[in-house]
């Protein structure tokens, strides 16, 4: 039997619908709210879904969007907006079918069977694959996964029903890959990778082209695999930005050449924002900032440079105090950077060379 999702907030309209739909020997589950439906919905896995515009919490076009980045469930959207902009919008974003408010139930009924056979008969068109003696249907995510570990000689079963519940996956086993969002082919091709639990795993841009939801949720899940199974990971990114929330230890590479490797610690020393000062006296200044500038938060640096971790706003006061008392000052500026501009200063001081 089919799953059916309704997302509308009208208590009177579900009913009449869900009624109507399990009379006809469908599966009827409905959320009253935007962001209750995209629970639903990722918790159901649904055939097709019911969705209304007007939506408290979060609107029927953010719905959509976010629908559209883990499931491509076809959407029947029913408005009472017969405006035909508003359809075209929504059909852009991804929805198969509009019905304008008030509507007959058979009607709809009608819509909902032609979704479902335009959608099964896509998926006939997938060849069967046949491994030994084995018929897998391709496009079965319990079935890719079989296959996997029939090549890998693994002999327990269970591993793909834990892996599956590792990536997040365990209600979408025997869904079509084909209509996956890119977020969950990653996570599925992560999780072909974790079949015969891997100590060591190299991933190439696992985030790119990821929409932030899916970036937070594989991000989520290689901490844990580093947590909770111990796995060390090579990542390969140029999202500098999303590495900074992850990796304990940098290599950065530029042409071929490894320019540096650094821990989490020494770069966030480096890249926190402090004062770089330089003068003609290291001992004489570090006196004068502590005994009458009452600085303590201060490192010196083999390089006879100080860097000095507050007072930041007050540039002015240090070199008034330190030019004062006969300190010469070769050089004063405040100095801090992210990830990126660390790596673009990298390549530039090797440029120079």
């Amino acid at each position: 039997m089919n799953k059916i999702a309704i997302i509308e907030d009208d208590i009177d309209i579900c009913n009449m619908i869900a009624k109507f739909l399990e009379n006809n020997k469908y599966i009827v589950h409905y959320a009253l709210n935007g962001a209750e439906g995209i629970e639903l919905c990722k918790s159901l896995v649904p055939d097709l879904i019911i969705l209304d515009i007007m939506l408290p919490k979060l609107n029927g076009n953010d719905v959509l969007q976010r629908l559209r980045k883990f499931t491509n469930a076809p959407v029947i959207v029913v408005s009472a907006k017969t405006m035909v902009q508003t359809k075209i919008d929504l059909l852009k974003l991804g929805a198969d079918d509009y019905m304008t408010k008030p509507f007959d139930l058979h009607e709809l009924l009608a819509r909902i069977e032609a979704n479902l056979k335009r959608t099964s008969n896509t998926s006939c068109q997938n060849d069967t694959l046949t491994y030994r003696d084995i018929e897998i249907n391709n496009s079965l995510v319990s079935q890719n996964l079989e296959v996997q570990r029939i090549q890998r000689g693994i002999p327990n079963k269970k591993c793909i029903t834990d892996t599956l519940e590792l990536i997040g996956l365990s209600n979408a086993g025997k869904k079509r890959v084909a209509n996956f969002s890119l977020g969950m082919k990653q996570r599925l091709a992560l999780g072909v990778a974790l079949l015969g639990e891997p100590e060591f795993l190299i991933l190439d841009e696992p985030v790119n082209g990821l929409d932030p939801t899916g970036i937070i949720e594989l991000r989520e899940l290689l901490k844990k695999l580093v947590k909770e199974r111990e796995v060390t990971i090579l990542i390969s990114s140029h999202i500098l930005s999303e590495l900074h929330q992850l990796a304990t230890c940098y290599g950065f590479l530029h042409k071929g050449e490894l320019l540096k490797q650094i821990s989490t610690e020494e770069l966030n020393e480096e890249c926190k924002r402090h004062i770089c000062l330089r003068t003609d006296n290291i001992q004489k200044t570090t006196l004068l900032l502590e005994q009458k500038g009452n600085i303590n938060n201060y490192s010196v640096y083999p390089d006879n440079s100080i860097r000095i971790y507050e007072c930041l706003d007050n540039v002015r006061m240090i070199s008034k105090l330190l030019s004062s008392n006969g300190v010469i000052i070769d050089e004063i500026s405040v100095q801090g950077e992210n990830l990126e501009t660390y790596f673009e200063n990298l390549i530039g001081g090797r440029k120079n060379v």
